[in-house]
């Protein structure tokens, strides 16, 4: 192992700096791969099994075996096997010499820039990046990398350069490995002679020279230099692929097609709606899902807008995108639900709407709101079963979210969706549907919700000819009906064995008919008598029989734990290409350092 030079930092020179050894990838690329990685693992076996057992007789780590690992793992970088050599490190010992923790720090960031994985990286790793190690000859390859895979363009031009120029040091694979990225950041941000000099590199790998990678940057830079048609020649031949490169000069051709007009705005958003569906899960599936936002609202389309904010919510919850999608969608769905209620909207398409809007924003705060005013709307029109199924699922959801920490709401404010429902089924003739929810009663103090209470039950007796309390009464085969009548009221108290143990039996009577209510309740009433594997085993049994996409939503939320809000933070801003006018030469010189 070579000797780590100390020196002394710009920044207080009276600060003195070890500097992590120069990788010697070069060193361990010669010779057979399997040999030689095999002559490793020995090395190491014989170093373990050389050491003498501690005080108690555990293992001991010892020198000969950490070196042994060190290696073993820089021979893994130098054939860029990233994941394997990561594992390697993940066998050493928390507490090293400082000389193997600089060592062992060096090469986990080295093959962390070079992993498509998204691990996390230690914190010794990390400080590797501080200006105070820039003497360390490997820092600024290590750098730019760092920078390209976190996303952050512009600070990994800074470095490309200097890369480019010390990528000699390195073995093959490793530099096949780093090529794509260090081209992209070269083209990105301008530096066309650190782009000419990765080209030629491209050239000496025949994969990366016919790869999509090297023609999506031949078609940037030729739409940077305002030749669009080989820009279009490129992108077409790069999105011919199935990898990164390839999805982005797809989204590449969009693009061009927009900018040129040469692409109807409903045609790209077909083209793009595919690209989505072929690629997700990272910051460029967010950037598909976004450019799909923007045409819809330039289509006029809120629903389909919606739709991609709601993707983008779902599919990256804890990104800065999530919370600017989650701004974007409040304004366009309360606007919607607003000029719904003041009947702007004609009835049909308020509900489509609305059921198409509900299944990806339930759960957001102050959507419960808008669906009661939904509610509102239809009661005063006289199309209560409409008005009743909203009242009792803004009741449900807000119910769960409260539940759930997601959401405020008091007992007061469920109770009066619940006497709202509780009218829109007496006005509609549902009885049956009424004495269930009157059986809960209300959950407030509120001694004026109780009367109206009160005098719904009144009415719902006197219309049936009922005078006597059926929660009370025993029958000895109690149908369905009844059960639901008990169930109720138990839940209603907050008796939640009891009701647990009542829904239980409803939802084994009910089979495939089952209610989505009732589960509901049964879902509740499991999870708030702490019964998780119940809440579970319903959410799960539920799901075979409905093809409701709101229980999904509910059992998922109750059944899991509830994820945290990120605060807002600002998006980061996309880069663009400098079209200065060498950039048409730089295409020539890039293309002629390819040949």
């Amino acid at each position: 192992m070579s000797v780590m030079p100390v020196v002394s930092w710009a920044g207080d020179p009276a600060e003195t700096v070890l500097l992590p050894p120069q990788f010697r990838m070069l060193h361990f690329e010669p010779g057979g791969f399997v040999e030689r990685r095999r002559d490793y693992f020995a090395h190491v076996a014989n170093a373990r099994r050389a050491e003498p057992p501690g005080e108690n007789g555990e293992r001991v780590q010892g020198a000969a075996e950490i070196r042994a690992l060190l290696e073993l793992a820089e021979f893994d970088l130098a054939h860029g096997l990233a994941s394997e050599g990561l594992d390697v490190l993940a066998g050493l010992n928390t507490a090293l010499l400082r000389t193997h923790e600089l060592k062992r720090a060096a090469l986990e960031l080295a093959l962390w820039v070079i992993d498509t994985r998204d691990l996390p990286l230690s914190d010794g790793a990390r400080a590797l990046l501080d200006p105070k190690y820039n003497l360390w000859r490997d820092q600024a390859v290590l750098l730019a990398l760092y920078h390209w895979k976190t996303g952050d363009v512009e600070a990994a031009g800074r470095y490309v350069d200097v890369a480019a120029k010390r990528l000699y040091q390195y073995s093959r694979p490793f530099v096949r490995r780093a090529l794509p990225a260090l081209l992209d950041t070269a083209v990105a941000s301008g530096e066309w002679p650190a782009a000419r000099r990765l080209a030629g590199r491209f050239a000496l790998e025949p994969e990366l020279a016919g790869s999509s990678c090297y023609a999506f940057q031949l078609a940037r830079t030729a739409e940077a230099g305002g030749d669009d048609l080989t820009a279009f020649d490129n992108y077409l031949k790069a999105g011919q692929g199935n990898d990164l490169w390839a999805h982005r000069a797809r989204m590449g051709l969009v693009q061009l097609g927009l900018r040129t007009e040469t692409l109807e705005l409903a045609d790209a958003r077909v083209l793009l709606a595919q690209v989505s569906r072929d690629w997700s899960g990272d910051a460029y599936g967010v950037a598909v899902l976004k450019q799909l936002a923007d045409i819809d609202l330039r289509l006029g389309d809120t629903l389909s807008a919606l739709g991609d904010f709601s993707a983008i919510m779902s599919r990256y919850p804890d990104g800065a995108d999530a919370q600017l999608a989650r701004q974007q969608a409040r304004s366009l769905w309360t606007e919607f639900y607003e000029r719904g209620a003041a009947g702007q909207i004609s009835l049909s398409d308020f509900l489509t709407g609305h059921r198409r809007i509900s299944e990806g924003y339930r759960f957001e705060p102050g959507f419960d709101l808008q669906t009661e005013a939904l509610a509102d709307r239809f009661m005063a029109l006289g199309a209560t079963m409409v008005a009743a199924d909203e009242y009792r699922e803004t009741h449900d959801f807000l119910l769960v979210a409260r539940d759930l920490g997601l959401a405020e709401a008091d007992d007061r404010r469920l109770d009066l969706l619940r006497l709202k429902e509780a009218d829109a089924l007496y006005r509609g003739g549902q009885l049956d549907e009424l004495a269930y929810l009157l059986a809960e009663g209300v959950r407030s103090e509120d001694a004026d919700l109780q009367d109206k209470l009160n005098l719904m039950r009144a009415r719902l007796h006197a219309d049936r000819g009922e005078d006597r309390d059926v929660t009370e009464t025993a029958v000895s085969e109690p149908p369905i009906r009844y059960l639901r009548l008990r169930a109720a009221a138990y839940f209603g108290r907050g008796e939640w064995e009891e009701a647990k143990r009542l829904y239980g039996q409803i939802v084994d009577r009910a089979g495939n008919e089952v209610a989505d209510s009732d589960a509901v309740r049964l879902l509740l009433a499991a999870h708030r008598s702490g019964d998780k594997a119940a809440a579970i085993d319903v959410a799960r049994r539920f799901q075979a029989v409905t093809q409701n996409p709101k229980w999904a939503r509910i059992a998922e939320s109750i059944t899991e734990e509830a994820p945290d809000l990120l605060p807002l933070r600002a998006a980061t801003a996309q880069e663009r290409l400098d079209k200065a006018g060498q950039t048409l030469e730089n295409l020539r010189n890039l293309q002629a350092a390819g040949n």
